[in-house]
């Protein structure tokens, strides 16, 4: 039989080793580019004068909250015939396309470091509006970090406020 003295502190250390390589575990997770995208359609902009663009846009705002940066490459759709061909299917798409003209500020390719913010914005058109409509339409922000980009599903109101 083995001293009880030694199986404690066996076992006190087996608890500190595992602890620790949990603690590893959990920081190299935490590692990298932590991108929050927030879209919000029915957006109007307004210039100087109170002058008003009459096409209507979906503003989208990615913050990195990582510690360290990325590149945001492309602004993307894509439709799928519903949510759960969006969560299930990703290759299931029946319309896709590239958002171009994002952002006169901050153009795309555009490094984001940590703790900044990329602001543009995507046409929301009639073609637009019929696919949200109709189907699941993701709006997609893809990154040098990861080859998955990351979607939002696009829900239009009922009415815009500026109708």
């Amino acid at each position: 039989m083995t001293d009880p003295y030694t199986f404690w502190v066996a076992f006190y250390a087996a608890v500190v080793a595992t602890a620790v390589a949990a603690w590893d575990v959990a920081k190299w997770k935490l590692q990298g580019p932590r991108l929050s995208v927030s879209i919000q359609p029915g957006m109007k902009l307004v210039g100087g004068w109170g002058k008003r663009e009459e096409r209507t846009f979906i503003s989208v705002r990615v913050v990195n909250r990582g510690d360290r940066p990325t590149t945001i490459t492309n602004l993307t759709y894509a439709l799928y015939d519903n949510d759960w061909q969006a969560f299930a299917n990703k290759m299931n798409v029946k319309y896709a396309a590239v958002i171009v003209d994002q952002s006169e500020a901050q153009p795309i390719p555009y490094v984001l470091s940590p703790g900044e913010q990329w602001s543009g914005l995507a046409w929301q058109d009639a073609d637009v509006e019929r696919m949200a409509r109709e189907g699941c339409l993701m709006l997609r922000v893809h990154h040098t970090h990861s080859n998955t980009p990351i979607s939002n599903q696009v829900r239009l109101r009922a009415t815009s406020p500026a109708d």
